[in-house]
């Protein structure tokens, strides 16, 4: 799953991941991260684009 948006703010986006999970599907975040985003700490995987401008 992709989205452009911060992944640390996104609640909808990882409520869905954490079902797909639960369904035992491998799942693959990948999406923004600002400067000012906190560390990210999923039970899936993620993978983050800086995008400091």
């Amino acid at each position: 799953m992709s989205v452009t948006n911060d992944l640390t703010y996104d609640q909808r986006v990882h409520k869905v991941c954490l079902s797909l999970k639960e369904l035992n599907f491998d799942v693959l975040l990948v999406g923004r991260v600002l400067k000012d985003s906190s560390l990210l700490e999923r039970p899936y995987a993620t993978k983050e684009i800086s995008s400091f401008v």
